[in-house]
């Protein structure tokens, strides 16, 4: 009996010893594989993120951009073409992106190497997305500045006719409610202009290359509105009035110019006068120290 007890015993010890050696074989096996698959992932995320370097290099569309090409609508519209073709190809990667870290996520948050490499290739994506989102809204600044450039530069011959009309309407009484309409139009289509030129302002602060070009718009603007204002501030007068108003006008005029010419005669004086005491303390200078004869 004991010597099948031993027997038993011998089989039950060199069972477990094999068992034992099996399962330390599987679970070496399981972190192999786990390991391979982790530098998989790791390798696929890199891969994401040379995708994403090759587009950030090509978002730099406008890196040639000059005042010059600006003038040209065409080359606006080669910029943006270039532009859609990155913005399409971020597009793609984003959405493939998104896949692909939603269907490792367990994976990826329990190795902190893949998480911070997933952070740092998020991070990278965002910023890119930035750029790509700030060089569309650079050309659509040009864009707005060269509406706004050939609305506001056409103006002149519209407002003078404008301008003549409301005027000769207002001489009659009985047109008054055809100068208010004309004065309607000529608000809404004042305002479209100032619309306009709100955005051409926005483009310069976002485009300084369009500084220069801007300073005969502002003039051509300011232009325009002053007219805008004479226009909506006409109304009937008799002849009487208009004559008043206009003599009145005349002698404000007048009394600027007469103040301004005693502003000039004064300050002609006083630099004379200066001139004159100068002349003066050097001939002093020069008399002084001189041996006069005695007698």
């Amino acid at each position: 009996m004991q010597i099948v007890k031993y027997i038993i015993l011998s089989l039950t010890f060199f069972l477990s010893l094999t068992l034992s050696a099996q399962t330390a074989a599987l679970i070496s096996e399981d972190e192999l594989a786990a390991m391979e698959y982790d530098a998989e992932v790791e390798s696929r995320i890199l891969e994401f993120k040379g995708e994403l370097e090759q587009i950030y290099m090509a978002t730099n569309v406008q890196g040639h951009l000059t005042e010059s090409r600006i003038v040209s609508g065409s080359y606006t519209r080669i910029l943006k073409q270039k532009l859609q073709i990155v913005s399409d190809r971020f597009m793609s990667v984003n959405y493939r992106w998104a896949t692909f870290t939603q269907s490792e996520q367990a994976v990826i948050a329990n190795n902190e190497h893949l998480l911070e490499l997933m952070a740092q290739t998020e991070l990278f994506k965002q910023a890119l997305a930035d750029t790509i989102e700030s060089q569309k809204n650079k050309c659509k600044a040009i864009d707005d500045f060269l509406v706004a450039e050939r609305l506001i530069l056409s103006q002149d011959s519209v407002y003078t006719i404008i301008y003549k009309k409301a005027f000769n309407l207002s001489l009659v009484k009985k047109f008054t409610p055809q100068l208010e309409k004309l004065k309607v139009e000529e608000q809404a289509h004042f305002s479209k202009i100032q619309n306009s030129y709100n955005q051409s302002k926005a483009a310069v602060e976002l485009v300084p290359l369009l500084e220069n070009r801007a300073t005969t718009l502002n003039e051509q603007y300011f232009k325009i509105q002053a007219l805008s204002g004479k226009i909506q501030a006409m109304e009937y007068k008799p002849i009487v009035q208009r004559l008043k108003d206009y003599l009145l006008e005349i002698a404000c005029v007048s009394v600027i110019l007469m103040f301004f010419t005693m502003i000039v005669s004064k300050l002609k004086a006083a630099k004379k006068a200066r001139q004159m005491y100068k002349q003066q303390a050097e001939m002093f200078k020069r008399t002084q120290g001189t041996d006069y004869p005695t007698i």
